[in-house]
Formats: C-alpha cells, structure tokens, sequence
C-alpha cells in the first residue's frame, strides 16, 4: 500500500494515516528531539528522523568519513533495503519524499523549524497539523 494519493501531475498528498501517526509520535514524549541530524543517538531525532521511524525504517550505523573510520554514526535511516537519507545523513532522498508525499519545500521548512528555529516536537506536530494535508 503506497503512502501518499496522486492529485495531478506529480503533485502528492500524505495519506492522512501516515501524518497522523506521525504528529502522535511527535507528541508523545517517547523522542528525544535532536537537531541538524535524523537521529543522534541516545533516541534522539529531529522531526524527519521521527517520520522515517513511523514510516517504519531502521536507523543503521556507517562511518562516513574517511579519514576517521573510528567514527561511526548511527544517523542513516534504511527501509526495506533503501537508504532513505542522503549522504551525510541531515535529509531525505527525494524518492522518499515523493513515495511519502512531502515535497521538498516542505521538507526545508521542517528542517528550519527544527534546526534553526528550534521548534520542539509539540510544535512541529502543530505546523504538520495545519500546513501538511493528508488525503
């Protein structure tokens, strides 16, 4: 079952289930927010990070510098094989926000709100609520 409805040529809208659940993860205390990074270890997440929980992914562990292959970060969201993040791990493939129905203007506003803003996960859940349709 795909997550998002098609209206019109290419334009996508969240079904309203994944949304929802969404917003009740980001609500419920059970995140520890993080900031700049999907997921920071410890149960933290920025809102995207949280998405990519709900949507059902696993957050696995990769060293992505070279030059420290002792570090590893365990900030790379995978779901049922795919990464879902690009490179560095601070945002998703846009393949998965065209499957999930989150455009990418969108995406940069959540991760204003998140970063730079800091916006907790209440309100986060908030904007969601009332700027992201669901189908």
């Amino acid at each position: 079952m795909d997550s998002y409805v098609y209206l019109e040529q290419g334009v996508f809208e969240m079904k309203t289930e994944l949304r929802d659940n969404w917003i009740t993860a980001l609500r419920s205390g059970k995140y520890n927010q993080a900031r700049e990074v999907l997921h920071g270890g410890f149960n933290s997440y920025c809102c995207l990070g949280v998405l990519c929980k709900v949507a059902g992914a696993e957050f696995e562990e990769y060293a992505p510098d070279v030059d420290y292959p002792d570090v590893v970060w365990e900030n790379r969201p995978v779901l049922k094989g795919d990464t879902l993040a690009d490179e560095m791990g601070e945002s998703l493939k846009s393949s998965f926000l065209q499957e999930i129905g989150l455009s990418s203007t969108e995406e940069q506003e959540l991760i204003k709100l998140n970063d730079d803003e800091r916006f907790d996960f209440i309100q986060i859940a908030d904007h969601i609520e009332k700027n992201i349709p669901g189908e």
